[in-house]
């Protein structure tokens, strides 16, 4: 019997971790189960409700910020009254803006991260999407889940000025 040189080993080890990672991988629409496990090594800085005109609330829109790289990240996550589970049209966008200080409104930067956008027919939740702001430059937050006709916002004017 021969005996495998390390090399061989890892390389061995790394094949059998990425196969078994895609082969035992959730479905890309499975809803994790934090709001921590959104964003992966960014920070959560807040969370804020989607609600319709009547107040009802649709879920959840989260953003997060990576100090190390200045980059904002944001998801929006259906709730039951959202109906989380069944595919209906729900969007988030970030906006990084030029403003350096919260404001009712935001001027897009002109960064080439400027804006990112994730809107579809989704069970569970929309993004990630993620801008470059840098610090002190604000962010814009917009969520959107539409449900049987009805439709709940969350809609920021420029904020997070990190």
């Amino acid at each position: 019997m021969r005996l495998l040189t390390k090399s061989a080993v890892r390389v061995a080890s790394v094949a059998t971790l990425t196969l078994g990672g895609l082969l035992y991988a959730p479905s890309a629409q499975a809803a994790p189960s934090a709001a921590s496990d959104y964003c992966t090594g960014y920070s959560l800085i807040a969370s804020y409700p989607v609600k319709t005109s009547g107040g009802t609330s649709y879920g959840t829109a989260y953003l997060y910020w990576k100090e190390s790289s200045g980059f904002n990240c944001a998801v929006a996550v259906k709730n039951s009254a959202g109906g989380a589970g069944t595919k209906n049209y729900m969007s988030v966008t970030l906006t990084a803006c030029k403003e350096t200080k919260p404001k009712a409104t935001c001027q897009e930067s002109d960064d080439v991260y400027s804006k990112s956008n994730d809107g579809d027919n989704y069970a569970h939740y929309a993004g990630w999407v993620q801008v470059h702001t840098g610090k002190g430059h604000c962010v814009k937050l917009d969520a959107v889940i539409w449900k049987s006709g009805t439709f709940a916002q969350f809609s920021s004017g420029a904020f997070h000025c990190g």
